[in-house]
Formats: structure tokens, C-alpha cells, sequence
């Protein structure tokens, strides 16, 4: 399963709606396929400059065919961990 910047921009508009706490269910792990400047387009400099990157990185870019795409896969989990 893989997030790109379509859904992540979805994401983002719902917080900016949001009133109260927000949850998510994800029926497998999300692997965040975009770069740190989408993070920081969507969610801003303050998010994206405190964004890890999975040490896995190079064998899930394979797994997704996205090695030509970009460099690092971002750590979904501590992603949206910002949020809470």
C-alpha cells in the first residue's frame, strides 16, 4: 500500500476542516511515496523538517517501482504521529 501526493493532499485539506481529533485506519502499512518538498507543500516547513526516512528505503522503492522516482521513503508511522 503506498500514499502518494493525490491522497496526501486529501489528507491535508481534511485537517485543515477538521474541528476535533482526527483517526485513521489503514488496512496495511502506508509507505509515503513522495519527497520531503510535497510534505512540506501540504502540511508545511514545520512538519516536513521533522520527517524520518525508513532505513529499508532503496528495498521499498524497488517494491513499488519508484527507485527512479525518488530517494527516501519518509516513516509513515512517525508521520502521522504529528497529528496527535
Amino acid at each position: 500500500m503506498a500514499l502518494l501526493k493525490p491522497q496526501l493532499r486529501v489528507l491535508a485539506e481534511v485537517i485543515q476542516k477538521k474541528e476535533h481529533g482526527l483517526r485513521m485506519l489503514s488496512l496495511g502499512y502506508p509507505d509515503l511515496l513522495v519527497e520531503k518538498g510535497v510534505v512540506e507543500e501540504l502540511f508545511g516547513i514545520e512538519i516536513a523538517s521533522q520527517l524520518s526516512y525508513r532505513d529499508d528505503s532503496a528495498e521499498i522503492l524497488g517494491w513499488h517501482g519508484f527507485s527512479d522516482k525518488i530517494s527516501q521513503v519518509i516513516d509513515s508511522d512517525h508521520f502521522f504521529r504529528w497529528s496527535e
